[in-house]
């Protein structure tokens, strides 16, 4: 039996990454899954600075124990995602076990849906069916689509409610909806949308088996999921492709004009100064860091503006050594 978790991740803040072992798609290989729970939970207890912070110890041995009990009748798919949900009780942002390249795992829907204060609505989704796009979620799989998201949520390490709204873009791979039981084995997502002309229809969408991985996530409900021959992709943002919002665009909302590292916008009509940080990140747009924070604080000289608003909201992190300046 081989163990499919990545043993060198470097944890404080943990992120553990499930991953496909080399020739392994050669010959079948069992999985000892109660092996990879015991390095998880040693991992979680040993490593983390606070791991029951959130949770109760005893609570958190019980949950563990529940899954050990059950793992042997469980198959690859429901094995891994409860590792995850054991992981994601610590209920913390920084801690969170990852599918990674794990093949069972691969499976996607070509759509994005986000959580708006009016419900959930589809933000992204394959060009070929773009007409849907920006209709409004009732039901997912038959099940209230608000229910449905909030049980995904249950997978990602989260502290607020806030964490919480934004792990809507789990909804796309199509194995963790089938590891929750939200969802049968290959069959297609159901949906019941409100479509943006108030037409109540019913549609479904095919999962794609195909390599990919969730770095997308953070690139903004724009973004699809971003698997091996992913189609093009519409928004619901004017019709826009994703890769729109990678150039500067003064038309639209604040926190749509730029997708990259910073963006630094004065709205009169607020009297503010906008700074969009998107990404912890050295360069961007060709400006270094320092650059950019420079130019924020010359702008509130410059604008006298009496507000600034810092939106954070995509913001995944980053090498905080940087922040010095700012």
């Amino acid at each position: 039996m081989m163990s499919l978790f990545n043993r060198s991740a470097a944890i404080g803040l943990i992120a553990i990454v499930l991953t496909s072992v080399d020739g392994a798609a050669q010959e079948p290989v069992a999985i000892d899954w109660h092996a990879d729970l015991d390095f998880l939970v040693e991992t979680l207890v040993e490593e983390h600075p606070m791991p029951f912070a959130r949770v109760s110890e005893q609570s958190f041995r019980q949950e563990v124990a529940r899954l050990r009990n059950r793992l042997s009748r469980l198959d690859d798919v429901e094995a891994a995602v409860g590792l995850m949900w054991i992981a994601a009780l610590l209920d913390d942002g920084h801690t969170s076990l990852w599918p990674g390249s794990l093949e069972s795992l691969q499976s996607w829907y070509p759509i994005r849906l986000y959580r708006f204060a009016d419900g959930v609505h589809i933000t992204a989704i394959d060009e070929h069916r773009g007409d849907l796009v920006g209709s409004r979620v009732l039901r997912i799989a038959g099940r209230d689509a608000e229910a449905v998201l909030d049980s995904l949520s249950s997978v990602r390490g989260v502290e607020n409610e806030y964490g919480r709204r934004e792990t809507a873009y789990l909804a796309s791979n199509a194995a963790l909806l089938r590891g929750l039981g939200l969802v049968p084995r290959e069959q297609a997502l159901e949906l019941a949308i409100v479509t943006p002309d108030g037409k109540r229809i019913e549609v479904a969408l095919q999962p794609v088996d195909a390599p990919g991985s969730f770095d997308w996530r953070g690139w903004g409900e724009m973004f699809g999921p971003n698997y091996e021959g992913a189609p093009p992709y519409r928004t619901a943002f004017a019709g826009s492709a994703p890769d729109d919002f990678l150039s500067p665009d003064e038309s639209r909302p604040p926190h749509l004009r730029y997708r990259g590292g910073y963006s630094i916008w004065h709205i009169p009509a607020a009297d503010a100064v906008y700074f969009q940080f998107n990404h912890v990140s050295g360069r961007s747009a060709g400006r270094s860091s320092e650059e950019w924070f420079s130019n924020l604080f010359e702008m509130i000289d410059s604008t006298d503006a009496g507000r600034l608003v810092i939106d954070l909201r995509y913001n995944g992190g980053g090498d905080g050594s940087i922040l010095g300046p700012l």
